[in-house]
């Protein structure tokens, strides 16, 4: 089986575009899911040293997973900065945006025990 029917894949060759397509990534990431939620999705990160390894195993675990869905495909889907190429590239990133609510559920629970424990 080859690729004939394809175009090659043309990875992002330099750093100043792979930049701007990390800008463009964390603007889709924002309107898809909201800037409180993103914060949220930060929480467990600084909850790991009190996790048990069971947990902060799943969470690193997620970290390598959240890479290869949104850095590495980035690379590979190389967008441009129109607006034709931000729609169709912004369903691939619908896994990636998955992983952000899932750490965002697992903050807002950690911040909900918190406050109910005092």
């Amino acid at each position: 089986m080859t690729r004939g029917q394809y175009e090659r894949i043309q990875s992002t060759s330099n750093l100043k575009r792979f930049a701007h397509q990390l800008q463009m990534y964390a603007s889709s990431a924002v309107s898809d899911l909201g800037s409180l939620y993103l914060l949220a999705a930060m929480v467990p990160f600084f909850f790991l040293h009190r996790m048990r390894s069971k947990e902060r195993h799943w969470i690193l675990g997620l970290v390598a997973v959240y890479l290869c869905l949104a850095f590495l495909l980035l690379l590979v889907l190389n967008p441009t900065s129109d607006r034709e190429s931000r729609e169709i590239c912004s369903m691939f990133f619908s896994a990636s945006h998955l992983i952000l609510a899932v750490w965002a559920g697992y903050g807002l629970m950690l911040v909900g025990s918190r406050f109910a424990d005092k």
